[in-house]
C-alpha cells in the first residue's frame, strides 16, 4: 500500500462527509440523485465482503466499515429522512439497465468462478456506472449544485490517485488488475462527461458559442425570408417600422389639410371677383342710358346668374 492510494481512501471519506453534511445542514436533498448512492452503497457491500472470510489489515476494517456505514446512511437520509424534497421526475434513471448487465458480465469475466470473487467482480463493475444517474439527473434538472460538484470531483479525485497506484504497481511488480483498471476507465470516461457539461468556465464558453449560432441562425432566416418575399430586409423594415408609417400618415393628413385649406381660401376669392364684375357691369349699365333696353336686361340676367354659381 503507497502513498497514493491511501489519499485516494481518504479523498473518497471526505468526499462522502461533504455530501452528508450537505443533506443534514440543508434538510434537502435537491439536485443528489438517490439512485446513484444506492448503487454506491450496493457496490461497496459487494466489493468489502471479503471483510467476513480475509484478515486484513485494521486500517482497511474501519475504513471499509466507514464507507459502508456512510453510503447507507447517505441512502436512508435521501429515501427516508428528507424523501419529500427529492426530485423523482428528475431521479428516473432505470437501475435495473446498469445492475442487470454488471450482474451478467461479472458472473463470465470474473477471476475465479467464487462468490467472494465474483461479488467484488460485480462490485467494481457497480461503483464504475453508478455515477450514470447522478449525470441523468443533472442533464434533465438543467444545473448542478455546488456542493454536487464537489463531491463529484472527490470522486474523480479518489480515482486519479488510484490510477496512479495502478501504475506505479505496474511499473515495480509488472503486475495489473485488468478487471480493476479497465472499470476505472469507465469511470473516468463518465467523471469526464459530468465536468465538461456542468464545470462553470466550459458551461460559459458553451453558451457563449449557443449565443452565437442563435444569432447566425436568426440572420440566415431573416435573408431566406426577405428572399422569398422578393425584398430586401432593409426595405422591409422600413415598410413594418411603426415610426415611419406613422410619419408618413402624419404627412398625408398634413397634406390634405394644406390642400383643403388652400381650396376653401380660394372660393371667397373667387367670390369677390364675381361680386365686383356684377357692380361694374351695373355701373355700365346705369351710365350707358342710350343703350337698348332688351340688351341691358340681358346682361343684367347673365350677371346675376354668374354670381349664383360662383357663391355655389
Amino acid at each position: 500500500m503507497d502513498i497514493m492510494q491511501v489519499l485516494g481512501d481518504y479523498i473518497l471519506l471526505v468526499g462522502m462527509i461533504i455530501l452528508l453534511a450537505k443533506l443534514w445542514l440543508t434538510k434537502n436533498c435537491a439536485g443528489i440523485s438517490g439512485k446513484t448512492q444506492l448503487l454506491h452503497a450496493l457496490a461497496f457491500t459487494a466489493r468489502f465482503t471479503d471483510l467476513t472470510v480475509t484478515h486484513v489489515s485494521v486500517y482497511h476494517i474501519i475504513l471499509k466499515t466507514v464507507y459502508v456505514l456512510a453510503s447507507y446512511l447517505t441512502v436512508l437520509t435521501i429515501f427516508l429522512l428528507f424523501r419529500r424534497t427529492r426530485e423523482r421526475k428528475f431521479d428516473a434513471f432505470r437501475m435495473e439497465l446498469l445492475v442487470l448487465p454488471c450482474a451478467v458480465f461479472s458472473l463470465f469475466l470474473s477471476e475465479r468462478f467464487e462468490t467472494i470473487a465474483v461479488l467484488q467482480t460485480f462490485g467494481l463493475f457497480l461503483q464504475s456506472v453508478a455515477i450514470v444517474p447522478q449525470v441523468y439527473l443533472v442533464s434533465k434538472r438543467k444545473q448542478v449544485e455546488a456542493i454536487v460538484v464537489s463531491y463529484v470531483a472527490c470522486l474523480g479525485l479518489h480515482l486519479g490517485c488510484y490510477i496512479s497506484h495502478w501504475l506505479y504497481v505496474y511499473v515495480k511488480h509488472s503486475q495489473v488488475d485488468r478487471i480493476a483498471v479497465s472499470s476505472g476507465i469507465v469511470q473516468l470516461l463518465f467523471y469526464c462527461d459530468f465536468f465538461a457539461r456542468n464545470l462553470p468556465i466550459l458551461k460559459a464558453k458553451r453558451s457563449l458559442a449557443d449565443v452565437e449560432q442563435q444569432r447566425q441562425q436568426r440572420v440566415q432566416d431573416t435573408s431566406c425570408n426577405a428572399n422569398a418575399d422578393g425584398s430586401s430586409p432593409a426595405a422591409d423594415s422600413t415598410t413594418r417600422d411603426p415610426a415611419t408609417v406613422s410619419a408618413a400618415a402624419a404627412a398625408t393628413v398634413g397634406t390634405d389639410r394644406v390642400t383643403s385649406f388652400d381650396e376653401t381660401a380660394a372660393q371667397p376669392a373667387a367670390t369677390s371677383h364675381h361680386h365686383h364684375a356684377y357692380k361694374f357691369r351695373l355701373e355700365q349699365l346705369a351710365k350707358d342710358r342710350g343703350s337698348d333696353s332688351d340688351e341691358k336686361a340681358t346682361l343684367l340676367m347673365a350677371s346675376s346668374k354668374e354670381l349664383r354659381a360662383a357663391r355655389h
